[in-house]
């Protein structure tokens, strides 16, 4: 279950908007808001976009925004275009 007040609070941290971060991720104001709100799930790409820009080093330390199920779980799925889905950490990610 996304941490909804504390996601929100690193992206106004960090000074950004809701739709600015939406715009980051690549998708729509109202599917970041589904996100945020638990209705959908982040992709691999999200997340790495998310801990890039709110500056989240760990996979635990998403976790505490993300939540300890779904993608975040002890490895992360991230799809890349035009690749299949791969099991990474966030370090990864960002290689």
């Amino acid at each position: 279950m996304v941490n909804t007040s504390k996601l929100e609070g690193r992206i106004r941290e960090c000074g950004y908007t809701m739709a600015f971060v939406a715009t980051q991720l690549g998708i729509s104001r109202q599917a970041f808001r589904l996100k945020r709100s638990g209705k959908r799930q982040f992709t691999g790409y999200e997340i790495k976009v998310l801990s890039d820009l709110l500056h989240i080093d760990s996979i635990e330390e998403m976790k505490d925004f993300l939540g300890k199920g779904g993608p975040v779980a002890g490895a992360v799925r991230a799809r890349r275009p035009g690749k299949p889905m791969n099991s990474v950490s966030l370090r990864e990610l960002r290689a």
